[in-house]
């Protein structure tokens, strides 16, 4: 900021003007390489879309904005799409293939992850308000229908359980734990009569599991006796009550197989290669009453067989001899089954048979010559045969085929030219119509529809930003003096950034490497007194501590071959955590003083300093206060006897005390309080009563008290505040009624009475929200992202504030990630670090019309000396007890106030006056010793910034 900037308060008239309108706004497209906005779409099953009944409707997740899914009903006959719930688990990759399923006739069910209540399911009739959260605590990642009902397994240290679901909690229930349960069942009964599955135990090897949706009709078929493994395959089946299968006994090989899911029901139909050989059944298709499959044989070519499960039923059929060899995917369509062939001059190609040796042809060879079509994913339509085959000229795209040479023919190529549009999910939905999922160089992953013919293919583009630019993806955005320093990436490189209101672009600090190889940067930048630290890895070195200002000239290594975890204890200390100790950081000089040993697997941060330059942190499971040395260090404390362990997080310096998280067997994790004693560190309150856990996180200090956000079973993630006592420990609002959460993150207190942080709005998304501590009240800073999708504003840590400006990223639709700012208006900000505990205060943020009392506090009666002037964020130092100078003594500054005393309180009106706004001062207290003038003090510095 220019020195002009930094004027004289009392030299302005006062003028009344009117309040101004802040608004967020971006700071730099760091990134401004064009980009494709693809919505990427889910489809929910291996075989398809998921319908919600007989109507044109089909569900699926897709991106509406960069890195958060939303629940879509798409109509393929109207070409409408309608969002049914927006950002579902807030950009937590939750969602696989098959985490999407049909429940009953007219529902779907879904996996989904709820910030108050974590992982879970959610049920929708396809309506937004009959999309509800059904189930919690249940994580899978893969459904399958089960009549009205869906099977899905879920993992715990005991191993893998198999879940039945109706779509309500007192619906779903555990039918059987094993070491191991294959996702993807092998069979399902439409009706959601039975299932079959494979389980896996130490004992019994991979075997044949069976479930009629009840725990005690759901139990495991061992057909190979032992810890051997039979692992079932390959499942039709026969009858309403039988399945025919692949498995191997351990005496015959892999042969075909019978189940009725009974043990004694469960036999070998035939040893088609007698004795330890293996026929190797598969691709099972039924062709009228008719159940073929593919076998193998030694010294033959593969063959069909047909079989109506028994030893003398199951026959020979013909020999894939000419014109094919193989049998791949066969899919019935109109009366006869159309498969994937093999033929030597030809290649792999559409062939089809009626189950003869002379009705066994060739269809189309659609690639010509010796080059193969490969052609895949067949699916029976009233349009014909849909599938995907690919050509020299075209790649792999979209065909059609009614039986004949002639009728097979391309319907789209979507991704013009030779490059393949990687078609997914191809599905009827409704007869004539069919949707899938399909790439375009200029458009990405998206939604298409046709109607068989070139002209009614047609992308239906749910995500498409006309002039999108990439991602800067900034993170560990932090403060150096006036400057906002950060990591980001821009055409794959990652690199320290630098920005200052007064530059006309951001400033490549150090570059650190790809930005797609693994990661270079291990953890944090780190703000310290008008410089920050960093840790870097280089892929050569065991990792060194850099020093900068946020200029390459003033980047440097500051200490080689040492980068442990740091976290900030004030301005010029941090405190680290190397693996094997714990120790003070000097972030001037580099050098360290170890404080104690620590074996915690888990990282170990400590508090920031409180004004006695004290700090708390934990190691070995005892808690310990510290003043930075050795002998000022003592434990006080113990969680636990046992190690490793580690119990407590997140300490806050408030008033003479630490607010914290910590966890117990009695109590959960909830907050707790200490005065740096035993008797004095304690569960401050049980915000979810008993062995329950509220997590408290996102601590910060405002006016007074201590913010947090905690969970709590009647109210949801809601924003909360303690004075340090029990019954001052209250929720300070819920925001969103009910159990629903606002879940505020990244909590940034911002002058002397505001804390921003992004919160989940209702009809907004996720968005940068305030909330005024002196008026109780909560607002909508910013929305970014105007409507439904977020901005969702975030940061490594809390927000970086400079001056009356708030930064944090934040994805506004058309620039990616990038790095955005607010204006609060009138700031201030604390800045530096206060020796021998003087303490400058203001009462209320520098306001125009309005009146500021600053207050000094002293431990003992000194003369105190408010000066006024430029502010120098690295501090000039005057003494060896570290006190240092934040208002630029080269430059003008005006002496505010003098006082004698412990403490000294004087008024400071604000002039009225346009021509103030953004005008930025600093303000630090000297205090001298009346009889030792040459005996001197120092406050921290305020940094203002004047406005409304």
């Amino acid at each position: 900021m220019p020195a002009s900037k930094f004027v004289r308060l009392s030299a302005i008239l006062a003028v009344s003007v009117a309040p101004l309108t802040a608004q967020a706004s971006l700071v730099h497209d760091l990134d401004p390489t064009p980009v494709v906005t693809s919505s990427d779409p889910v489809a929910g099953r291996d075989a398809g879309f998921v319908k919600l009944g007989t109507s044109s409707r089909i569900l699926c997740t897709a991106k509406l904005r960069r890195d958060a899914r939303s629940l879509v009903r798409f109509d393929v006959t109207s070409g409408q799409s309608t969002v049914l719930v927006p950002e579902l688990g807030y950009a937590l990759p939750v969602f696989t293939a098959n985490a999407i399923a049909e429940l009953g006739a007219s529902r779907a069910i879904l996996t989904v992850f709820d910030p108050a209540t974590g992982p879970g399911l959610a049920t929708t009739d396809g309506t937004a308000a009959g999309t509800t959260l059904a189930v919690s605590g249940i994580t899978t990642t893969a459904l399958t229908p089960f009549g009205a009902r869906v099977l899905f397994v879920t993992t715990t240290m005991n191993g893998n359980t198999l879940h039945v679901s109706d779509g309500t909690a007192a619906g779903t229930l555990a039918l059987g734990t094993w070491q191991g349960v294959n996702p993807k069942p092998l069979h399902v009964d439409p009706a959601g009569k039975f299932a079959y599955f494979v389980v896996t135990t130490s004992s019994n090897g991979s075997e044949l599991g069976f479930t009629d949706g009840t725990p005690q009709g759901t139990r495991l078929i061992d057909i190979r006796a032992g810890s051997g493994s039979s692992t079932p395959s390959s499942m039709i089946a026969l009858d309403p009550l039988r399945v025919v299968f692949a498995a191997d006994d351990g005496v015959r090989g892999r042969e075909l197989w019978i189940s009725d899911g009974t043990a004694s029901g469960t036999k070998l139909v035939v040893d088609i290669v007698q004795g330890i050989g293996s026929s190797n059944p598969e691709d099972f298709v039924w062709l009228g009453t008719k159940l073929y499959f593919e076998a193998r044989r030694t010294g033959l070519p593969a063959a069909l067989f047909t079989t109506d499960g028994t030893t003398t039923g199951t026959t020979h059929a013909l020999d894939l001899t000419a014109p094919t060899s193989v049998f791949e995917e066969p899919t019935v369509h109109n009366g006869r089954v159309y498969f994937r062939g093999l033929d030597a001059q030809r290649g792999e190609e559409l062939f089809a048979t009626d189950g003869t040796f002379g009705g066994t042809k060739l269809v189309s060879d659609i690639a010509g010559g010796a080059s193969s079509s490969s052609p895949r994913a067949f699916v029976s339509t009233q349009l014909g045969l849909c599938f995907c085959a690919s050509t020299p000229t075209h790649g792999e795209e979209l065909w059609l085929s009614q039986g004949t040479p002639s009728s097979t023919q391309l319907l789209a190529d979507i991704n013009p030219g030779t490059a393949s549009s990687d078609i997914a999910h191809l599905t009827e939905v409704v007869p004539g119509r069919v949707a899938m999922i399909a790439f375009d160089a200029a458009h990405g992953r998206e939604l298409w529809t046709s109607g068989g013919t070139t002209a009614s293919t047609q992308r239906q583009d749910l995500f498409d930003v006309p002039g999108a630019t990439a991602d800067s993806n900034p993170r560990d955005i932090v403060r150096i003096a006036d400057r906002v320093a950060m990591i980001a990436e821009r055409n794959d490189t990652l690199s320290v950034w630098s920005s200052s209101p007064s530059s006309a672009g951001p400033t490549e600090v150090l570059k650190l490497g790809s930005a797609n190889a693994f990661p270079n940067v291990i953890a944090d930048l780190l703000a310290q007194d008008g410089h920050a630290l960093l840790r870097y890895y280089p892929a050569s070195t065991t990792g060194d501590l850099w020093t900068t200002d946020g200029t390459v000239a003033n980047t440097r290594v500051l200490r080689a071959g040492f980068a442990p975890l740091l976290s900030v204890i004030d301005g010029n200390r941090c405190f680290y955590h190397s693996g094997t100790e714990v120790g003070v950081l000097d972030g001037r000089t580099g050098t360290s003083v170890r404080l104690a040993s620590a074996t915690s697997p888990v990282p170990i941060r400590a508090s920031r300093a409180n004004r006695r330059g004290e700090f708390l942190f934990e190691t070995n499971g005892e808690l310990r206060i510290s003043d930075g040395t050795v002998s000022g260090t003592r434990s006080f404390y113990k969680f636990c006897t046992s190690l490793p362990c580690s119990n407590s997080r997140d300490y806050v310096p408030l008033g003479q005390s630490w607010i914290f998280s910590a966890s117990t067997a009695a109590s959960g994790t909830e907050v707790w309080v200490s005065d740096g004693t035993a008797a004095g560190t304690r569960l401050l309150r049980d915000i979810d009563p008993g062995v329950g856990d509220s997590f408290p996180e996102e601590f910060c200090v405002q006016n007074g008290r201590v913010y947090f956000e905690c969970r709590h079973p009647q109210f949801g993630r809601e924003l909360w505040s303690t004075d340090g006592t029990t019954s001052g420990t209250q929720i300070v609002l819920d925001a969103i009624p009910g159990t629903g959460s606002l879940d505020p993150r990244h909590l940034t207190p911002v002058g002397t009475d505001r804390i921003y942080f992004a919160g989940n709005v209702p009809g907004l998304g996720r968005e940068l929200c305030l909330y005024d501590t002196r008026t109780s009240t909560f607002s909508i800073a910013a929305d970014v992202r105007p409507g439904l999708p977020s901005s969702a504003p975030s940061n490594t840590g809390p927000f970086a504030v400079i001056g009356s400006k708030v930064h944090f990223v934040a994805d506004d639709g058309v620039h990616g990630r990038e790095l955005w700012s607010f204006d609060n208006g009138a700031t201030s900000t604390p800045f530096g670090t206060a020796c021998a505990q003087l303490a400058l205060d203001a009462s209320t943020d520098p306001r125009l019309g309005s009146t500021v009392v600053l207050t000094s506090n002293s431990p003992s009666t000194r003369v105190h000396v408010t000066l006024l002037g430029t502010p120098d964020f690295a501090g000039l130092a005057l003494n060896a007890m570290g006190c240092r100078a934040y208002v630029a003594l080269a430059s003008y500054h005006a002496v505010f106030s003098v006082g004698l005393g412990t403490t000294s309180s004087f008024s400071v009106p604000i002039p009225n006056s346009s021509s103030l706004l953004g005008i930025r001062a600093a303000l630090q207290t000297i205090a001298i010793d009346p009889n030792s003038p040459s005996t001197i003090e120092s406050s921290n510095g305020l940094d203002w910034t004047l406005g409304r």
